[in-house]
């Protein structure tokens, strides 16, 4: 009898260690990729309670019941040189509640191929921070967590969002520097407001410091944001 060629992505069936029958992606993972992949710091981390995918382990936990309804980020970058011209690359994750309180605080790892631009001198973010740092996808996988369906408080968030490659509902974007209400009411000139301009001039919070920290920034952008709560919640909560 000739021997039926089975090929890559059909389904076939597989009996596995316990006698049972399951249907299977034929040529998926190879048993050294799986082997690999398993073996692996992020598969000895999450071999029941974590979603693999392409040897990334996705958590499917961060404590979301216990995450509050409003949330604050914010991200800081580096450069990564790719043919000469500087990108950004997210290094560092910061999230926090409303009273301030820390819910996330991560960097994120480099390829240790590229290379970088660290701008030390302006985030304080260093060589060894990033490479200590944990994987893109997984960092992406933790915040989409957090933040669904919860708002979320920034300033430019879309910076923010596109350095993180993901998508939040506008309604609940509440980003004081898309927010109009300060420079009316204080008839500031510049339609391109920094955080800490916004402070100083709203709080009366002079930031000294030149070095920019996403600890210190996603706390002055939630006092900055109850500053006008319920307004930037009129303006920027409709759908």
């Amino acid at each position: 009898m000739e021997k039926e060629t089975v090929e890559p992505g059909e389904i076939i069936e597989v009996i596995t260690e316990d006698g049972k029958v399951v249907e299977e992606e034929f040529g998926g993972h190879t048993t050294h990729e799986a082997s690999d992949r398993e073996s692996s710091i992020e598969g000895q981390l999450c071999k029941e309670d974590f979603d693999q995918d392409n040897g990334v382990c996705y958590p499917e936990f961060i404590y979301t019941s216990s995450v509050p309804e409003k949330v604050a980020l914010d991200v800081e970058f580096i450069g990564v040189i790719v043919n000469g011209e500087e990108k950004r690359y997210a290094a560092r994750v910061v999230i926090l509640n409303y009273d301030k309180k820390v819910i996330y605080n991560k960097f994120i790892r480099c390829d240790p191929d590229l290379r970088y631009d660290y701008h030390t001198e302006q985030n304080g973010i260093t060589k060894k921070d990033v490479e200590s740092g944990e994987h893109f996808r997984v960092v992406k996988r933790e915040i989409q967590l957090i933040i669904e369906n919860r708002i979320v408080i920034g300033h430019r968030l879309h910076t923010d969002f596109k350095l993180l490659e993901i998508k939040h509902p506008r309604h609940l974007q509440r980003d004081t520097y898309t927010y109009r209400g300060f420079q009316k009411k204080l008839k500031i000139k510049t339609n391109d407001p920094s955080l800490h301009q916004l402070c100083a001039d709203v709080l009366r919070h002079h930031v000294k410091e030149k070095i920019y920290d996403a600890l210190r920034d996603t706390k002055l952008v939630i006092e900055l944001y109850k500053y006008a709560e319920k307004d930037i919640d009129r303006v920027q909560g409709r759908k």
